[in-house]
């Protein structure tokens, strides 16, 4: 099976290149206003003018990692530049709010309660402050990452959440915390950011549900029971994959704090959780006691979660040589390259319902952007670099 794994990293080498990164650096880009379209179709003609934050700053991010470790080509630049320069001007309102999304030319168009645009916007700034050798925006990251700290651990400073939620921890909070840590101690090598690792370990504990050995998505931060409503019964099968891999990558910074359960245990639980048996592919949203979901699009199969999980068996496969890692990335690989690639025009699909059929033939929209799919394909592959 080794044999196959070859075959499998150097399809990704290839296709990252020539279709993906092809794709949208070839639509997306808008070299009259700035930034970059994500709403394209099959074509990759722009269905949707309007551009969200998030995907400026994850495209900064992605092309910013592209050329230090893909290639050095200035078009992954020439993107991270427009990007940067329209996050400068058009990503907050007067009071430093995040928009969620803008017009064309950086109008404002809309907020969004659930504001993750901080995220990566730092993630972009302290990404490109390596490529260019900027203190500047090296220090903006820094900057944002205080903020979003201080935000997510004390939530009441927010108008945009009810009282009720603040007792809640999101799973999504600590995997951001822990990769934007991460990403800082690598630069820096400052102690400061291991301490904060084994703070969000701790909070990545309250997540892990042992009666399905996973991570659910919405907890509650004083351990009392919230099963009563959706939310906490609500199960991510990418999340709790991407949070698991996270934790794995993340260990070597943490110290001595435990996390009292072996993320490498998490992977493998929520893939026999979250695999449809029945059709394949990992489901989007489970609700772990069988019952009705407030989320009507549990059922449907979307891109991410299905190559963030084949980057999490490879990087499994690698720390254990249990060959049991290649079986589910065999499977994992046939499903998504017969039902989100796209042979004729290059780039991924998004979206599929239960049985495997697309829903539309969009490239990207207001959720999807040139973000998981570089991103997991290019780990992956530097796993055997």
């Amino acid at each position: 099976m080794e044999n196959q794994l070859d075959k499998y990293l150097d399809l990704y080498r290839k296709d990252l290149k020539e279709s993906v990164v092809h794709f949208w650096l070839k639509n997306a880009p808008d070299k009259v206003n700035g930034g970059v379209f994500t709403c394209l179709a099959e074509d990759g003609s722009v269905y949707d003018t309007k551009k969200y934050i998030w995907h400026q700053a994850r495209a900064v991010w992605t092309c910013c990692r592209l050329y230090r470790h893909l290639a050095k080509e200035n078009r992954y630049l020439e993107t991270a530049e427009l990007c940067i320069d329209f996050l400068e001007r058009y990503s907050t309102d007067p009071h430093g709010r995040y928009y969620f999304g803008v017009r064309i030319d950086g109008k404002p168009y809309c907020y969004q309660a659930e504001s993750y645009e901080p995220v990566f916007c730092m993630m972009a700034y302290l990404e490109y402050s390596i490529v260019k050798n900027d203190d500047n925006y090296f220090n903006k990251a820094v900057s944002l990452y205080k903020d979003i700290k201080k935000n997510i651990f004390f939530p009441e400073v927010l108008n945009s959440t009810l009282a009720d939620q603040h007792n809640f921890s999101i799973l999504a909070d600590s995997m951001v915390l822990i990769d934007m840590a991460c990403q800082l101690y690598d630069l820096t090598k400052e102690q400061i950011y291991c301490d904060d690792i084994a703070v969000y370990f701790k909070t990545a504990q309250k997540h892990y549900f042992e009666k399905i050995g996973a991570l659910m998505e919405v907890v509650s931060r004083d351990w009392t029971d919230i099963s009563d409503i959706s939310e906490g019964r609500h199960f991510s099968p990418g999340h709790s994959i991407e949070a698991a891999y996270f934790l794995l990558e993340a260990q070597k910074y943490a110290g001595s704090q435990s996390l009292g359960f072996d993320p490498l245990d998490v992977i493998r639980n929520t893939l026999q959780i979250g695999w449809d048996r029945q059709y394949g592919g990992l489901l989007n949203y489970i609700d772990v006691q069988g019952k009705p979901s407030l989320w009507l699009e549990g059922n449907t199969k979307l891109w991410w979660p299905q190559f963030e999980a084949i980057y999490a068996v490879v990087l499994a496969y690698k720390l254990t040589g249990d060959e049991m890692w290649l079986s589910w990335l065999e499977r994992l690989h046939k499903y998504v390259y017969e039902h989100f690639y796209d042979y004729e025009n290059g780039g991924w699909f998004g979206f599929c319902d239960r049985e495997g059929n697309l829903i539309n033939k969009a490239k990207g929209s207001h959720s999807k952007g040139f973000f998981h799919v570089p991103r997991a394909m290019l780990k992956t592959i530097m796993l055997y670099k």
